[in-house]
């Protein structure tokens, strides 16, 4: 007998008894336990990836462009926190930042509104973005009414404390 009957022409040794020369992967219908495992994890990929796909699918001819994923759009509620200093005798009372009067807060909104829109046109995937709401304070976070419709917000933060924050963090929501 021949040492390398039992060797495979890739170089891997046959399966099978040494001892008779009998060899059951010489069979083409005998398969590894490797194999088996090979096949059925190939399978089970297979089956999750297109579990969605029918052979009706497949036989009909249809525009690439009508397979897109179709795309939720992106809710994004931007916010302004600003302050209006008041008047103090003796003391420094204006802020530092460009934001002194409720003018300037509507003048600032108008300016983040215009950005936001550019922004918006450029993106490459679907975006609604909601109007600015300026807040002073946490009471005011509470009486934004789109609060809760947006997937995430832009802060615009010129003021107003840090609390402000902690209480939109607390909805859970990106920031």
């Amino acid at each position: 007998m021949n040492k390398n009957s039992d060797i495979s022409p890739a170089g891997f040794r046959r399966p099978g008894c040494n001892c008779c020369h009998n060899s059951p992967a010489d069979d083409a219908n005998e398969l590894t336990r490797r194999q088996f495992v090979s096949l059925a994890g190939a399978g089970a990929a297979g089956t999750i990836a297109f579990s969605g796909l029918t052979w009706s699918a497949l036989l009909e001819r249809k525009p690439f462009e009508e397979y897109k994923a179709i795309r939720k759009p992106l809710v994004v509620k931007p916010i302004l926190t600003y302050e209006v200093p008041t008047r103090r005798n003796q003391t420094s009372w204006r802020s530092w930042g460009g934001i002194q009067t409720e003018k300037d807060a509507g003048a600032e909104m108008e300016r983040i509104n215009a950005e936001l829109k550019i922004l918006k046109d450029k993106a490459d995937f679907p975006v609604n973005i909601l109007p600015v709401s300026g807040v002073r304070n946490n009471k005011e976070i509470g009486n934004v009414a789109d609060l809760q419709t947006a997937d995430m917000f832009i802060i615009y933060a010129a003021g107003g404390g840090m609390n402000m924050f902690d209480t939109l963090n607390k909805t859970g929501k990106d920031i």
